[in-house]
């Protein structure tokens, strides 16, 4: 059955900044394809997959506060990234990663100010049901 994504949070654990979050993309794991190719080899290139992952990117849209983001964009630091899904409130994402990017969104009459941050994930992701 699907599940609705109202209630996901996004949790900071570095800088422990809470973002008020309209919408979490967490971004696909990657490997590497090893070309496993020779002289031997007929027809088209073999390959194996790569141990190593890729753990992607976090993007998340949220309600900006312009005034808490200059904390987050000046530590260089990786921030431990918690993405906490709302089926049953224990099902999670963690991992540390690093701002690659933010867009401070725009400002507009009676509109809300909406921001925009990617995480570059680093190490594994500890995943848990």
């Amino acid at each position: 059955m699907a599940e609705l994504g109202t209630g996901a949070t996004l949790t900071l654990g570095t800088t422990a900044i809470s973002l008020e979050a309209t919408s979490i993309t967490s971004g696909g794991i990657t490997w590497s394809a090893v070309d496993t190719s020779h002289l031997g080899t007929t027809g088209a290139r073999t390959f194996i997959r790569g141990d190593l992952y890729d753990p992607g990117e976090v993007t998340v849209q949220f309600l900006a506060k312009p005034s808490e983001m200059d904390t987050l964009l000046t530590n260089a630091a990786s921030e431990v990234i918690t993405i906490t899904y709302p089926d049953t409130g224990s099902a999670t994402e963690v991992a540390t990663g690093f701002v690659t990017s933010y867009d401070p969104g725009m400002c507009e009459v009676d509109g809300l100010i909406m921001g925009s941050l990617t995480f570059k994930r680093t190490g594994a992701i500890v995943f848990t049901d």
